[in-house]
């Protein structure tokens, strides 16, 4: 009392106390300027395999004629899942195969017609007629290949009919010129001796002994088988013209059936490519009938129960959740936040499932980040995927392992760097400073 009566005097206390606040003050201060925080950015995740959840869809649409799982059922790849009705496919197919086999079977008759029409144009010598029995032995009456044998025979048949009327006309035009040029050489012998005549008749004449009427005689003899020749000659220029022409019409009776029969198979050739291409789409669309399992996990959101239900093409039938597949997060970042993300910065997932407060979090590694932003719901508000991996298969916490599930939820707190605490103190005051010197 008599201290704090006396004047100019202080108290020991208050100087320690404004010491020790000093003291702290300084701590802090450097505190501050030494220790570091991590800066983060907060995002909203999700686990989601490795394989991707493999949607089941209908190719094409049909009823439904089987079902053969049921939601969590367990699935193997290939097993079977969903059957659809593929009867008209089916039948078409079979009308398909039908058409292509006979068609292949007419390809065989063409290449059997002109196989044998290149023999008589090489100088075989055809029979007149041929039998069906011949062209296909041991076929029944009824069979489809004994249809074409029947088909062969008569087109070959029509076709020798044609060839041997052409030979028999060559063959007339053949023994007309063989005539006319027996005729030419008994010309050319009456002619040499005509000649002779009419020699020794202009000798006589020249002599006296024979009257020139005689002789005029002699020269119109001789004359008159001058012209006989040369009108035989003529003949002989026209059958063989008309043997030039004969022996063409023969070569265009084969050239005319080679051409028919040439471009049947081509159009045959061409209708046979058709025919696979829809073969392939109706093997394709049966095939398609038949739903398998993707991948081997579980089936899970199936949307059908109902045996004969119609499904649509391209509708979501089922879902398979890929089994014993690497786990990885999926999560969205606010626009904001993405220029922060790189690759390889470590991130804190809590999970919804597991609280953080009991469970604790795990550490996973940005692997991704998406080149474009999508749209975040209806708000209007954009965000950028990315994708994690975790370091760990389950979330270790003190109650032990606990697994991690496709579909869980939770939120991520990716690391994008640090900050010095002091920089928190003085960004509020650069930021007045520097507002404050600007001027409007």
């Amino acid at each position: 009392m008599r201290m704090l009566d006396e004047p100019g005097g202080s108290s020991p206390t208050l100087h320690v106390t404004i010491l020790f606040s000093m003291a702290v003050f300084a701590i802090i201060l450097i505190a501050a300027c030494i220790l570091r925080v991590e800066v983060t950015a907060r995002g909203t995740v999700r686990i989601v395999p490795l394989d991707r959840v493999q949607v089941v869809q209908a190719e094409y649409p049909g009823s439904i004629t089987g079902i053969l799982v049921r939601d969590g059922a367990s699935v193997k790849k290939g097993d079977l899942l969903l059957t659809l009705d593929a009867t008209a496919a089916g039948a078409k197919q079979a009308t398909l195969v039908e058409e292509e086999a006979r068609l292949k079977r007419e390809t065989m008759r063409l290449a059997t017609f002109l196989s044998r029409l290149a023999e008589m144009r090489d100088g075989g010598s055809p029979p007149r007629k041929f039998d069906a029995g011949d062209l296909l032995p041991g076929g029944e009456d009824g069979d489809e290949e004994a249809v074409q044998a029947r088909l062969l025979a008569v087109e070959l048949n029509d076709f020798t009919d044609g060839l041997a009327g052409a030979d028999a006309r060559i063959d007339v035009n053949r023994k007309a010129l063989d005539v006319l040029l027996e005729r030419i050489e008994q010309a050319d012998a009456a002619l040499a001796v005509q000649e002779e005549r009419l020699q020794a008749a202009e000798k006589l004449m020249e002599r006296g002994i024979s009257s020139r009427e005689a002789y005029l005689k002699v020269r119109a003899a001789y004359d008159d088988l001058q012209a006989e020749k040369h009108v035989v000659e003529r003949q002989i220029a026209k059958t063989k013209a008309e043997a030039s022409v004969l022996e063409t019409e023969r070569a265009g009776l084969f050239s005319a059936n080679q051409n028919r029969a040439m471009q049947r198979r081509d159009k045959i050739d061409a209708r046979l490519a058709a025919l696979r291409q829809e073969r392939r789409a109706l093997d394709e669309r049966i095939a398609a009938a038949t739903l398998r399992a993707p991948v081997s996990g579980t089936v899970e959101q199936l949307a059908v129960s109902t045996i004969g239900g119609v499904v649509q093409s391209g509708q979501d039938l089922m879902r398979v959740v890929p089994r014993d597949s690497e786990l990885e997060f999926e999560a969205l970042f606010s626009n904001q936040d993405s220029g922060f993300l790189k690759v390889g910065q470590n991130a804190r997932i809590r999970l919804d499932a597991y609280p953080a407060e009991r469970f604790g979090s795990m550490m996973a590694v940005i692997t991704d980040i998406a080149t474009d932003s999508i749209e975040l719901g209806a708000s209007g508000r954009w965000g950028f995927v990315v994708r994690l991996k975790p370091e760990s298969d389950a979330l270790q916490s003190p109650s032990g392992r606990l697994a991690l599930r496709p579909g869980m939820t939770g939120n991520v707190d990716a690391i994008t760097g640090e900050r010095r605490l002091i920089s928190y103190f003085l960004a509020p005051i650069t930021a007045q400073f520097g507002q404050s010197l600007g001027e409007r």
